[in-house]
C-alpha cells in the first residue's frame, strides 16, 4: 500500500508501437529493460513513450467565458474532495518515467543521450507544473523509488521550492535541445525544442510570479518576472516561430480547424511551439464534434471583444448594440466571429455542401444562445469524426502575451516598443487599432486591464481562463457572478421562430428568465459559490491517509 502514496508502478518495458512518420503518434518498438539503454536510439525510444502523455485541447467550461450543458462543479465551487485522483496519480507516474530515463543516462556515460535526457527533463517539468497549478506545493521526487524508499513519506515542498525545481529542469533541458529549424522531416517533427523549453519556462515563471504577487505564494516575484520576460524574449528573438496570417480575415479560425494550415517546409503550423500531433489514417480525434454543443461562449466573453477602433463596447461609437440578432458582431475584433458563429456562418461538408453553424433557430440548442465556431472542422474529417488537426498546447501567441504581461508586471509599465513586438502583432491579425501608451491615456483605459483582455480573447476557450483568474487573485469575484447569454428582451431575438416556424419562448432556453438588462440568465448567482478554498484542489484523501506528513490544502 505504501507505493500508492506517490508512484503508480508501471512496466519498465516502454510500451510502443510501430511508426514510420511522426514520433508522437505512436512510439516505435518495445524491448525489455535487460537489453536496453545501450544506444542513443534506446533513449529516443524511451522518451517517445512520454509524447503519448501530452494532453489534448482544453476548454474553459470551468470558468466565466464558456458554459457547457449544465453547471460546472469547479466554476460553481461545488466540487468535493476525492478519495483518489487520476490527475495526481498520472502525473506522478509520468514523473517516475521521466526520472527513470534521466537516471539510466547517468549510469551509462558511454552513450551520449543528452538530447533525450533533455526531453525527459522537459516532460518532468511539465508534469510538475500540472501538479503546481492544481494543488500548489507537492512532494518533489527526483529519483526512482521502490516500496521501501523513505521518500514515499515526503512532506510537501513549498511553492517556491517546486517552481525552482521546475525551472532548473527546464534550464538544463534547454541547453541540450535543438532549435525547431534544425529538425528534419519525418520522425523528428513534433519533438521538444529549445523554443518549447523557453516557452514553458516563461509560462511557469509568469504563473507563479503573479500568483505570489496577488495571492501570496512566497516566491520572489521580480526574479520570476525577469525569467518570464527573458525566456519569452528568447523565443521571440529566435525567429523560429510566427503567427499564422496567410488566410486573411480567417487566419485565426484556420489555426484551430485546418490540419493543413502550415506554411513552412517542416509541415507544421508556424505558431505551434508544443502540440499533440495527429495524422490522417494514423491517429485522429473527435474533439471538434464533442465541443460543438458543449462549448457555448458566454455574455462575459462576447463583451470583452473590442471594436475595431480599439475601444471597449462601452466606450466605442462603433458598437451597434444588441438590437439585432447579430448586430453586436459589427465593427468588432475579427477573433470574435472567428470564435463564435454568426447567423449564416457555415462549414463545408465533405460533399461540398454548406453546413450551417448558426441559423435563426440555432440558439435554442445552446445554453447561452451562442454557438462555438472555433475548432469546427470541415470536409471528410467532419463526416467521419476523424479530425487530424494538431492540438496546440503552447503556441507563439501565448509567448507574445507572456512577454507583454511580464514586462508590465516587472516595471509597472510597458513601452510602445514592447507592445509592438508582442500584443500589437496579435491586434494586426485581428484588424483592430494598435495598443500604445498614448492611446490608453487618451481614452482613459487601464494598460494592465487591456493586456489581460488581450490574453483572454486571444486564448479564449483554450483552457487558460480559470488559471488566469486564480493567479490574478480575482477568481472569487468573477466566478461569483451570474452567467449570462444573449439579450432576449429588447432585441430582435423575441421575434425569431425556430426551424419549424414556431415562436421561440424564453422558457425554451432557460428557466431563470432574464436580468434587468434583458440578458438570458444561464446560471443564477445563487448557485455560483466559488470561494477562497477553490483556488487549490484538495489533495486526494487516500494520499493524506497513507502519509501523515502530507498536509491538506486549506479548508478542505
Amino acid at each position: 500500500m505504501k507505493s500508492r502514496l506517490i508512484l503508480i508502478y508501471f512496466s519498465i518495458i516502454f510500451v510502443a508501437f510501430a511508426c514510420q512518420d511522426n514520433l508522437d503518434l505512436f512510439p516505435k518498438t518495445a524491448v525489455s529493460d535487460g537489453s536496453f539503454w545501450n544506444s542513443e536510439d534506446d533513449y529516443e525510444l524511451a522518451v517517445n513513450s512520454l509524447y503519448n502523455t501530452l494532453p489534448g485541447r482544453s476548454i474553459d467550461v470551468d470558468s466565466d467565458t464558456q458554459y457547457a450543458e449544465s453547471n460546472n462543479a469547479i466554476s460553481s465551487g461545488t466540487n468535493l474532495a476525492k478519495e483518489s485522483d487520476g490527475y495526481w496519480n498520472d502525473n506522478y507516474s509520468r514523473i517516475r518515467s521521466s526520472t527513470y530515463i534521466i537516471e539510466k543516462a547517468k549510469e551509462n556515460e558511454e552513450v551520449d543521450a543528452s538530447r533525450y535526457v533533455a526531453e525527459a527533463r522537459f516532460f518532468r517539468a511539465f508534469y510538475y507544473y500540472n501538479l503546481l497549478v492544481r494543488y500548489g506545493g507537492v512532494p518533489i521526487i527526483d529519483k526512482v523509488l521502490n516500496t521501501d524508499s523513505e521518500e514515499l513519506y515526503s512532506s510537501r515542498a513549498s511553492r517556491k521550492e517546486l517552481v525552482s525545481f521546475i525551472i532548473d529542469d527546464l534550464e538544463l533541458a534547454e541547453k541540450d535541445l535543438p532549435l525547431r529549424s534544425h529538425l528534419t522531416s519525418g520522425d523528428e517533427i513534433g519533438r521538444i525544442t529549445k523554443g518549447a523549453a523557453n516557452a514553458l519556462m516563461a509560462k511557469v515563471a509568469l504563473f507563479e510570479a503573479t500568483w505570489s504577487k496577488y495571492n501570496g505564494g512566497g516566491s520572489d516575484v521580480n526574479a520570476l518576472l525577469t525569467i518570464a520576460k527573458s525566456a519569452s524574449k528568447a523565443v521571440i528573438s529566435s525567429n523560429e516561430f510566427e503567427l499564422l496570417n496567410r488566410y486573411g480575415s480567417e487566419s485565426y479560425r484556420h489555426l484551430f480547424m485546418d490540419p493543413d494550415a502550415d506554411d513552412n517546409s517542416l509541415g507544421v503550423k508556424p505558431e505551434h511551439i508544443l502540440a499533440k500531433r495527429f495524422r490522417e489514417e494514423v491517429r485522429t480525434n473527435t474533439f471538434a464534434q464533442e465541443v460543438q454543443t458543449n462549448g457555448n461562449p458566454t455574455r462575459k466573453l462576447m463583451d470583452m471583444y473590442l471594436c475595431v477602433d480599439g475601444l471597449p463596447i462601452d466606450k466605442s461609437p462603433l458598437f451597434k448594440g444588441y438590437g439585432g440578432v447579430d448586430s453586436e458582431f459589427d465593427n468588432r475584433d475579427l477573433r470574435m466571429n472567428n470564435t463564435v458563429g454568426r447567423i449564416g456562418d457555415y462549414v463545408w461538408r465533405h460533399d461540398g455542401a454548406e453546413l450551417l453553424v448558426a441559423n435563426k433557430g440555432f440558439f435554442v440548442s445552446t445554453t447561452t444562445g451562442y454557438r462555438l465556431w472555433k475548432y469546427q472542422t470541415e470536409g471528410e474529417s467532419r463526416l467521419n469524426r476523424k479530425d487530424y488537426n494538431d492540438q496546440e498546447i503552447i503556441r507563439y501567441a501565448e509567448v507574445l502575451l507572456i512577454y507583454a504581461e511580464a514586462s508590465y508586471e516587472l516595471a509597472g509599465s510597458i513601452t510602445d516598443s514592447e507592445l509592438n513586438e508582442s500584443i500589437n502583432l496579435l491586434r494586426q491579425r485581428a484588424e483592430i487599432h494598435e495598443l500604445s501608451n498614448g492611446f490608453v491615456s487618451a481614452n482613459n483605459l487601464n494598460m494592465l486591464e487591456e493586456i489581460r483582455r488581450e490574453r483572454t480573447v486571444e486564448l479564449a476557450l483554450e483552457g487558460e481562463r480559470l488559471l488566469d483568474l486564480k493567479r490574478w487573485g480575482i477568481a472569487v469575484e468573477e466566478l461569483s457572478k451570474e452567467v449570462l447569454g444573449i439579450q432576449y428582451d429588447n432585441s430582435a431575438w423575441k421575434d425569431v421562430t425556430d426551424n419549424n416556424g414556431n415562436p421561440i419562448k424564453i422558457s425554451d432556453l432557460t428557466s431563470f428568465g432574464t436580468n434587468d438588462d434583458g440578458f438570458v440568465i444561464v446560471q443564477p448567482k445563487s448557485s455560483r459559490t466559488f470561494s477562497e478554498r477553490n483556488y487549490l484542489f484538495p489533495i486526494p484523501l487516500q494520499e493524506i491517509q497513507l502519509n501523515e506528513n502530507l498536509t491538506q490544502n486549506p479548508n478542505w
